[in-house]
């Protein structure tokens, strides 16, 4: 019977609507992978990302290669909190760093992805180059191999 609320006569139109909701809410597989074997460093590529209106392009690097070089770049510039700020920093690379007991790249999916010498534009403006860029892979509208930027 039309509009009948019997659970039998269907998929709910709610669960429905958050299967989808989910499902957008998904970074893309593809790119997840290649961004889960670039964590674990035996890979680096380069990548255009859109972003929220943004075209982002860089080397795709893992995650311990990026809070490595950001400590880096923090204790170059100095100042009384470079250290304060670089110690966590190189503590996560650390951890990132240590090799996983499985092979399997998809066990580990992540969150994140990491851009070094990446350039930044927003329409015709060039906003920033040669910048470290961290993503939320969600956030991430389309992706392409290659710096096309």
């Amino acid at each position: 019977m039309a509009g009948s609320d019997n659970p039998g006569t269907g998929p709910d139109p709610l669960a429905k609507l958050q299967e989808e909701v989910a499902e957008t809410q998904l970074p893309d597989p593809i790119l997840r992978v290649l961004v889960s074997v670039c964590n674990r460093g035996s890979l680096t590529f380069a990548l255009t990302i859109a972003q929220g209106g943004l075209m982002v392009a860089g080397t795709a690097v893992g995650v311990a290669q990026f809070m490595h070089d950001l400590a880096s770049e923090l204790e170059a510039r100095g100042g009384t909190d470079a250290e304060v700020l670089s110690d966590p920093l190189r503590y996560l690379a650390a951890i990132a760093a240590e090799p996983d007991a499985g092979d399997d790249p998809t066990e580990d999916l992540p969150v994140y992805l990491h851009l070094a010498h990446a350039r930044v534009r927003s329409g015709a403006t060039i906003i920033a180059e040669d910048v470290r860029w961290r993503a939320r892979l969600t956030s991430v509208d389309g992706w392409s191999l290659g710096a096309h930027i």
